[in-house]
């Protein structure tokens, strides 16, 4: 019977009141049960059959009683979490004590969000010795339900004024704002926080909303609009937005569904894996541009801007190439070098032509027509 609950993710956490022993359990991403039973605590296989049970815990000389117990979790990876009194202790799914530490988390609500463990409004990740504090502020707003930027912020619905804000993670303070028109807000729309998926942002940072007539806005990283998808709709209702790739959206209305693909857009691939670029490639006079910081950091090699001299200098593994803004000249390894296409400043970033920086730094590149697609091979 228990089989059937293969793959549901199960957390209780006990209280000061009494609780029917049969009632505190978990299930192991196996499917095997793992409860507090009259005789301790025990792992039944989807059988049924007991693969262990014990009554108390032992690490490293002390020895911590199950009738104590106040938190049992279970994790995607096969671990176990065990509140004994003010102790965590991990276990294998063999029953086995990987580590024991001091914790108060079974004086609060706990679970497990994927591969974390929430608790205390934090947010922590599994090690083999303990529980490692999630310290990267897009990841732990993500955890707690904001819908993150993709570039150090995350987006803020005010709506009574109809308004989208992107606010910093770490300043608290608003990069942009953008408001309804006018006529949209005469008119009885209005965009709201209170609504699941009718406030989504993709991996390039555009940010998706709908109003309550199920008209959906997009705009750029940079607050900028980039379309504006009007639904006419007798019945007040809020449009789902689910991004699916880079390129491509779902929006779903009253039973209808559209999906949105960017066909004007190139792509890039590093060793055959597609990469996800906050600043889209471009063409100028027939070559493709790449946003200076992220071709290069993509490459791993180091950069320096002079802004005095307009320059940019990059180098990886003994290899230097060095690049003005508007200019076509440059030198690769202390070689003067002509270019076909000056480095640019587009929409306040700085772009540089893909295959002379990538092929200086010792990479190889290809053109895909057909698929607009850059292939680098490093």
């Amino acid at each position: 019977m228990l089989s059937q609950y293969k793959d549901l993710s199960l957390a209780i956490v006990r209280n000061a009141k009494p609780v029917l022993p049969n009632l505190f359990f978990a299930l192991d991403w196996k499917g095997n049960f793992i409860g507090y039973l009259d005789q301790g605590l025990t792992s039944l296989r989807t059988d049924g059959s007991v693969k262990w049970q014990t009554n108390e815990l032992q690490y490293q000389g002390a020895t911590y009683p199950v009738s104590a117990m106040n938190l049992l979790l279970t994790d995607p990876k096969g671990n176990v979490l065990v509140g004994i009194q003010d102790q965590l202790l991990c276990l294998s799914d063999d029953g086995n004590v990987l580590w024991a530490m001091p914790s108060h988390m079974t004086k609060s609500v706990a679970k497990i969000m994927g591969k974390y463990v929430a608790f205390g409004g934090k947010y922590y990740t599994m090690t083999a010795t303990g529980l490692s504090e999630e310290t990267d502020p897009e990841i732990a707003a993500s955890l707690s339900g904001k819908i993150v930027d993709h570039h150090g912020g995350y987006y803020k619905v005010d709506e009574k004024a109809s308004t989208l804000t992107d606010v910093d993670l770490v300043s608290g303070k608003p990069e942009w704002e953008y408001t309804l028109n006018a006529a949209e807000r005469a008119a009885g729309y209005n965009i709201s926080p209170n609504f699941t998926q009718n406030l989504a942002s993709d991996a390039q940072g555009n940010v998706y909303v709908s109003t309550n007539g199920g008209s959906v806005h997009s705009l750029d990283p940079d607050g900028q609009p980039r379309f504006t998808l009007q639904i006419t709709n007798k019945i007040i209702g809020y449009s789902q937005i689910i991004p699916l790739t880079k390129k491509s959206v779902i929006i779903t209305n009253n039973r209808h569904a559209i999906c949105l693909e960017r066909a004007d857009d190139m792509n890039l691939s590093l060793n055959g894996e597609e990469q996800t670029l906050v600043h889209p490639l471009v063409k100028q006079d027939g070559r493709v541009m790449i946003s200076l910081r992220e071709v290069f950091e993509m490459l791993g090699a180091s950069v320096t801007w002079s802004a005095e001299q307009n320059e940019i200098t990059a180098e990886k593994d003994g290899k230097r190439i060095v690049l003005r803004v508007g200019s076509t000249e440059g030198t690769i390894n202390g070689e003067p070098t002509v270019l076909d296409t000056a480095p640019a400043l587009l929409n306040n970033v700085t772009y540089v032509p893909i295959r002379v920086v990538s092929e200086a730094l010792g990479s190889h590149v290809e053109w895909d027509e057909a698929a607009q697609l850059v292939r680098i091979t490093s």
